[in-house]
């Protein structure tokens, strides 16, 4: 075994011994493979993990957070850290990006009622209302406020209204992350 395996190893299970002494639930994991493999270790109590390291010939990473995932993302966008547009009475949200294949900005929140303007080309980025998730083809929403937009007009403007979580994406590049989120209160 490489010695950094067995120091990532002996990491994990010194944080698990030190861990139940304290009379803590605790959880460890160590999974290695030889011969200039990985490694990875993860040791955690209750509902936080303490560490996760892996090493690939050479190469070390770590990482540290807490137990029970991150948020819960709606098209990329997470709902309790969305851009603040409640002042606002209109908005613009324009294509951006190197390559005109992102939403700037792509996750707000807004007052019911506000105008949301999407500028850009149309034609080549459809603009669909729905919730896009990995791996499956999203539905079109038909009561959302947005309404499907694939014409070479610049910009089309929608009243967001009643107070809601409108999620939005591009047809054709959805899947490279062009999504985004308007919520209004």
């Amino acid at each position: 075994m490489h010695r950094t395996t067995l120091l990532a190893v002996f990491a994990v299970l010194a944080s698990g011994a030190s861990l139940a002494a304290c009379g803590s639930d605790t959880t460890t994991s160590t999974s290695t493979t030889g011969a200039g493999g990985s490694t990875s270790a993860t040791s955690s109590t209750g509902d936080t993990t303490s560490s996760t390291t892996s090493t690939t010939a050479g190469s070390t990473s770590s990482a540290s957070g807490t137990g029970g995932g991150g948020p819960t993302l709606v098209n990329g966008c997470d709902p309790a850290a969305l851009e603040d547009h409640t002042k606002d009475a209109t908005v613009e949200i324009k294509f951006g990006g190197a390559l005109n294949q992102t939403y700037a900005p792509p996750c707000i929140k807004v007052k019911s009622g506000t105008m949301v303007t999407f500028t850009g080309g149309f034609a080549v980025h459809p603009l669909a209302a729905g919730e896009t998730k990995p791996g499956v083809v999203p539905v079109p929403d038909g009561k959302s406020p947005i309404k499907a937009t694939s014409s070479a007009v610049p910009s089309v403007t929608f009243a967001i209204s009643p107070a809601g979580s409108y999620p939005y994406y591009c047809t054709e590049h959805y899947s490279i992350g062009m999504e985004g989120l308007i919520v209004a209160e």
